[in-house]
């Protein structure tokens, strides 16, 4: 440690009377030390965790109060910081021991940025489970608890016809485990999977995204659907109104407006079914 060190508190903090673990003789140097100390404190304080000492506390943890001492060691109850308790919070803080014994201007030219802790909330908790890989579909039985959605591909009719679906050759089909659709109240024959395509559902269903439908003519309000309309397929969110009429709504709102449908229009609109399940890649 450099001895010409120079007191770096412009606001004259007086750390006088402080309990101090150190002898008569190193006094100088330890007035020197509990003010690098405390500067290093304060930086990190308004860098690392934007001003606030209960973040500050709960990340070294320390008591708020008493962190909040050290930061104002002029106040009646005021600490200096001490060679452990230095150390304690250099570990919990994740910095190289000595960090904190380092003049802030030597930081600055040696480049220790000081990292700014972001607030991601709370950690997702989730149990692991076992990963069963499907190597063939033969391995796809109710044995296993797991069975075949196929893959279809999907164009309205002509006229006032059914939608038609087509079994996709070149799409890989999805696989969804039995115990899942009893829970979510579906018929495994009533199930299939296409790839839907557009921004409209974004970020919901993003364009390339695989979605499994429940095959039914019945609006669940608020869910997503898929429907067909002249001549034209489409994945939208539906609501249906105490009026009769049908609002039809996009996801990516910012994009596409919503559309209402009045009783008498909804005569060529076909609800092929209820979207369940979407998978794309990150």
């Amino acid at each position: 440690m450099n001895e010409g060190y120079q007191l770096i508190s412009d606001k004259s903090i007086s750390f006088e009377g402080l309990s101090s673990d150190t002898t008569d003789g190193d006094h100088l140097w330890t007035m020197q030390i509990q003010q690098i100390r405390h500067a290093n404190l304060v930086k990190l304080l308004n860098e690392r965790f934007d001003g606030v000492i209960a973040q500050l506390a709960k990340a070294s943890g320390k008591d708020r109060n008493y962190v909040r001492f050290l930061i104002y060691p002029e106040k009646p109850g005021g600490r200096a910081m001490g060679e452990k308790l230095a150390r304690e919070i250099e570990t919990a803080l994740g910095l190289p021991s000595g960090w904190l014994d380092v003049h802030p201007e030597d930081h600055e030219q040696a480049g220790h940025a000081v990292a700014k802790v972001v607030n991601l909330g709370a950690p997702v908790q989730t149990p692991p489970r076992p990963v069963r890989v499907i190597d063939n579909i033969d391995e796809a039985d109710p044995e296993h608890g797991i069975f075949e959605v196929p893959r279809y591909t999907l164009r309205a009719s002509a006229g006032e016809g059914e939608p038609v679906l087509e079994i996709d050759e070149a799409g890989t089909p999805n696989f969804c485990r039995s115990a899942w659709a009893k829970r979510e109240g579906l018929q495994k024959e009533k199930l299939f999977s296409i790839v839907a395509k557009g921004d409209s559902m974004v970020p919901t269903i993003p364009d390339g995204a695989s979605i499994i439908v429940h095959k039914q003519k019945r609006v669940v309000s608020g869910r997503i659907h898929v429907i067909c309309r002249n001549g034209e397929c489409f994945v939208k969110r539906l609501y249906a109104q105490l009026d009769g009429s049908l609002l039809i709504r996009s996801d990516n709102a910012a994009a596409y407006k919503d559309v209402t449908l009045q009783p008498d229009e909804l005569e060529d609109v076909h609800v092929v079914g209820l979207v369940v399940s979407v998978s794309f890649n990150v």
